[in-house]
């Protein structure tokens, strides 16, 4: 009997030992494919930026459409030219109303008016700034509700180049009948780890949002 005991204490182990190696493996595996998605698409913004290939264009995005027309601008703060890019589009009859989102806790619209030489009476009646959040998710949470709440169905946004793609898809999570034209502004030699880490966050938004459309039955 002792034998017998010993023998399934062994089995189990060896079991245990096995399950180990396996989610190891399984492990292992999960973060050298994702490595290998990150250092190809690394290679392939290098590329297209040697290349002077727009990146939202390399990603099927309409890139800066001269035509576009919408009830607001959304821009997001995080980088340069994103705000005087707005601005124009505003100054040129493309919307009637701009939000800033993610806009510092300690700025004012005074300063982006006097960083951007605008007047004051142009940040009256068109131009509001929201400071409440503090990533793509809480851009695209605040501006579905200032959208909701000015009664607009239509949005032009405007972010960098390499930050489109997330946002546009956190936007149209939120905001799935509301009719959004991106409008990227390109950024020229973006820095490798900036890519990365965008990268990331775009997988990681992506495994998040299939992970919220799965039923919660299927999930217990």
């Amino acid at each position: 009997m002792q034998t017998a005991l010993m023998t399934r204490t062994q089995r189990a182990r060896k079991d245990r030992r096995r399950r180990r190696q396996f989610w190891l493996w399984i492990f292992l595996f999960v973060v050298s494919a994702w490595l290998g998605a990150a250092l190809a698409f690394d290679r392939w913004y290098t590329i297209n930026d040697a290349a002077g290939i727009d990146q939202a264009q390399a990603l099927n995005l309409k890139t800066n459409p001269g035509d576009a027309k919408a009830d607001a601008i959304v821009v997001l703060t995080g980088g340069p030219h994103r705000i005087e890019t707005a601005i124009r589009l505003l100054l040129q009859g493309r919307a009637r109303r701009i939000l800033i989102s993610g806009v510092n806790a300690q700025t004012t619209p005074a300063d982006i008016a006097r960083l951007h030489n605008v007047s004051a009476s142009l940040f009256e009646c068109c131009i509001q700034i929201e400071k409440t959040s503090r990533d793509t998710a809480g851009n695209a949470r605040e501006s579905a509700r200032w959208l909701e709440q000015k009664g607009f169905s239509s949005l032009i946004l405007v972010t960098a180049d390499y930050h489109m793609l997330r946002s546009l898809a956190e936007f149209e999570r939120l905001m799935p009948e509301a009719a959004i034209t991106p409008y990227p502004v390109q950024v020229r030699q973006a820095p490798v780890r900036r890519r990365l880490i965008e990268f990331h966050k775009t997988v990681l938004s992506v495994i998040t949002r299939r992970l919220r459309e799965v039923p919660h039955d299927a999930r217990s």
